[in-house]
């Protein structure tokens, strides 16, 4: 409840009081810090979940990533990126688009379009996350390929040779 309204101090003191701390309750706490621009308090949640033997789960992943490409920082989310990978999550759709976003914020479009190729499968999210990130990074040409390729192929098929950064 705490969360929704945005009050993230008593939200923190209701999650430290809590005599369980799960998976659910966390990521609620991560994702809250996230959307309300404290990525810092956010992140600093990932040692917690770990000393409390807590199993990540795509949405733990997918929230630490997006508060990750708020951060200053590449270098976490390179970390979150391996556990991620260590979690067998990283091939999620959601997680995914995460990193894409993560890794295209920082400029970093070697990344983004290696995640992109092995991602299970490609949604909507997926396309526009990679299109976003050569957007922002002043790659209009290649941004208006892949929106050409994705306008015209149908969901499901596989974009031209197989890899992103063919096109």
């Amino acid at each position: 409840m705490y969360c929704k309204c945005g009050c993230l101090i008593d939200a923190d003191k209701a999650f430290d009081e809590m005599p369980v701390k799960d998976v659910v309750n966390t990521a609620a706490l991560i994702t809250s810090y996230s959307q309300n621009n404290h990525p810092k308090e956010a992140l600093e949640l990932l040692p917690k979940m770990l000393v409390l033997g807590l199993k990540h789960n795509e949405f733990t992943f997918a929230c630490l990533l997006k508060a990750t490409g708020s951060a200053a920082s590449v270098g976490i989310g390179e970390q979150i990126h391996a556990l991620s990978v260590k979690y067998s999550c990283n091939l999620n759709v959601f997680v995914g688009s995460s990193l894409l976003d993560m890794y295209a914020r920082f400029g970093k479009m070697d990344e983004p379009c290696f995640v992109f190729d092995w991602l299970d499968s490609k949604n909507e999210i997926s396309w526009n996350a990679l299109i976003a990130g050569y957007a922002r990074k002043e790659e209009g040409e290649k941004a208006l390929k892949m929106l050409t390729v994705l306008r015209f192929m149908p969901m499901g098929e596989e974009y031209p040779n197989g890899k992103a950064s063919s096109l």
